[in-house]
């Protein structure tokens, strides 16, 4: 029985030697695990740099290991979204059965692929490695989770919007083919894709102007936002062909807004010298007096115009007159002053800077974006015109001039209430 159970024993042994010496059986049996399992990527632009471990084993001989790429694809559906084209490599070690090692990565997921997971429909995304050694065998894919946390994971909504003209006021004045944009700030939460329309209404369409109805398509918008953030979105040049009263929005349709989104208004004025010609001086001015000198609290004031849809305040500077405004026997009356306007145009002031005002005002407090257009020191002359619905000009005051002082610094003055 003994010799019968040593013999059964060596036999077993030998079969078990002929089992390792046949092609492909001594193959290793290579598994791989990623720790963390699971990481989350932020809100905002950019993401950390996340430490992942991929552990290896392997039943067997432990040749080197390489992985030359990692895969980020859709979760669910697993759709390739990009490829990290960073090599990975074990070189080894001792020969132990069974063997186990950790490849240590610092893997930074692009903003980009967050951007194309979503675009995708992705609820989440995964990276995928796997290894070979130099026999061929390959060990199965290993996948590290990725959600999106956060802003990226919560509901997309609009939490803020400003709309403005490119010099950050909500009304112009300009003329005739003057170039001119808005700016619309959106501040956002979580992530997703904005779509809206540019609209505008006007004189052109043959509706009133104030009114909801009339707007009409200028450009779609379509932008993808990361999670939580603000965005700018600029329109295209709006039109400026027909004199008139304009009023430009941009509409939301995804996502959808609980809050009422402003529009802005601009005039496109007609096609008048600054001196206006024959138009009647019906606006009657208040304060400053001729020759003020301009202060921070310095309050343009003019008793309201009938039938006024709005009025343009305009700051003027005549070159010719700044070496006879600085004589005081060289002032002259506003009548002699139009006179000089109207008769030689050389002595046509040229317009500086101003203001669209809205109709329900009755006085004005100079805004630094005005402000910072004047020089210390000069003279100035000052008007208000009051303005009908097609952007006519239904009355003017007279020319008045005003002073600004030789301190004058913008910076030390506190600001104005802005038009």
């Amino acid at each position: 029985m003994n010799r019968m159970a040593r013999g059964c024993g060596i036999g077993s042994a030998l079969a078990l030697l002929l089992v390792l010496l046949l092609p492909g059986s001594a193959e290793a049996q290579l598994s791989l695990d990623v720790a963390p399992s699971s990481v989350s990527v932020p809100p905002g632009r950019t993401t950390p740099t996340y430490t992942v471990r991929w552990i290896l084993t392997s039943s067997s001989a432990a040749p080197p290991f390489v992985s030359t790429s990692g895969t980020f694809v859709t979760l669910p559906g697993l759709a390739l979204i990009s490829t990290n084209f960073v090599t990975l490599t074990d070189p080894g070690g001792a020969v132990g059965i069974p063997y186990m090692n950790t490849i240590i990565e610092r893997l930074r997921i692009p903003p980009s692929v967050v951007r194309r997971a979503q675009d995708m429909g992705a609820s989440g995304i995964g990276y995928q490695r796997f290894f070979i050694d130099d026999n061929g065998q390959t060990s199965p894919l290993a996948t590290l989770q990725i959600a999106f946390a956060g802003g990226l994971g919560g509901p997309f909504a609009v939490t803020r919007f400003e709309l403005r003209f490119d010099d950050l006021s909500t009304l112009r004045v300009i003329q005739a083919d003057e170039s001119l944009r808005a700016i619309a700030d959106v501040s956002y939460s979580g992530a997703g894709v904005i779509e809206a329309v540019w609209e505008i209404a006007g004189p052109a369409l043959g509706r009133a102007p104030e009114s909801d109805v009339g707007f009409r398509l200028l450009r779609r918008e379509r932008r993808r936002l990361d999670g939580s953030g603000r965005a700018r979105l600029r329109s295209p040049l709006l039109p400026a062909l027909t004199a008139g009263l304009h009023r430009v929005r941009l509409r939301f349709i995804e996502p959808d807004t609980a809050f009422e989104l402003p529009a802005i208004r601009y005039f496109v004025g007609p096609e008048t010298t600054p001196g206006l010609g024959g138009v009647p001086r019906d606006v009657d001015l208040v304060s400053p007096p001729e020759l003020a000198s301009l202060a921070p609290d310095t309050r343009f004031a003019w008793k309201p115009v009938e039938g006024a849809a709005a009025y343009q305040f305009e700051i003027l500077w005549r070159p010719a007159a700044e070496a006879q405004a600085s004589r005081p026997d060289a002032a002259l009356e506003p009548s002699a002053e139009r006179t000089l306007l109207l008769s030689d145009d050389s002595l046509q002031p040229e317009r500086v800077t101003g203001a669209l005002v809205p109709k329900d005002w009755s006085e004005l407090v100079l805004s630094p974006a005005v402000l910072q257009r004047l020089s210390a020191g000069r003279h100035y002359l000052w008007r208000l015109l009051a303005l009908a619905d097609d952007g006519s000009v239904l009355a003017q005051s007279p020319l008045r001039k005003i002073r600004v002082p030789a301190s004058f610094e913008l910076r030390a003055w506190t600001s104005g209430r802005a038009p």
